[in-house]
């Protein structure tokens, strides 16, 4: 999913079946919400090196500068 978005490609489809790949399995209880957070924040420092809030805060001072 964050490999899509690095590439510039639009994934929501992707990102809506992973975010409910997701949920369930918070809800069958396979992992905690924590564990889903730890996840995603791997995945996000495999593809862009940062963790989701460092990513999150670097585009918004992107978007600040001209």
């Amino acid at each position: 999913m964050f490999s899509n978005t690095y590439k510039g490609h639009q994934g929501d489809k992707l990102k809506f079946l992973t975010e409910g790949l997701l949920q369930a399995g918070k809800s069958l209880g396979f992992f905690s919400r924590s564990d889903a957070a730890e996840l995603m924040n791997m995945a996000n420092i495999e593809v862009f090196g940062q963790i989701i809030e460092e990513h999150e805060n670097h585009k918004k001072n992107s978007k600040k500068d001209p």
